[in-house]
């Protein structure tokens, strides 16, 4: 796991790094989010027997996880970026908007100065 600097953990966070971490500067967490790099496929159509796998997961500057988040195996979030809350969060996300969801989506774009 690779972390920058001036980063803010909250309590009840949860990291598993299959494949590599990356958090840039910046960076603040909330409360119980699990951040994890693994997981598997549905290989024999059951997750119980499904091969392992790992993507690289990369958190950008300046980016906002809001309280019990899941980002995933494969995420690349980008500066800025503020997280909502109780969000699942997969693939790229682009840098300066507000994402949120159960599947996670764009909700609006900001600027930098907002």
């Amino acid at each position: 796991m690779k972390l920058g600097s001036n980063i803010y953990i909250a309590q009840g966070n949860w990291f598993s790094a299959g494949e590599s971490i990356s958090i840039g500067d910046e960076v603040i967490f909330g409360p119980k989010s699990v951040i994890t790099s693994s997981n598997h496929t549905l290989e024999n159509q059951s997750y119980r027997y499904g091969k392992p796998t790992s993507k690289p997961i990369v958190i950008e500057k300046g980016v906002w996880i809001a309280a019990n988040c899941t980002i995933t195996a494969g995420t690349h979030i980008g500066k800025g970026t503020l997280i909502a809350a109780n969000s699942v969060t997969r693939g790229e996300i682009p840098p300066l908007v507000i994402y949120g969801g159960v599947p996670g989506k764009i909700i609006k774009t900001v600027n930098e100065n907002d």
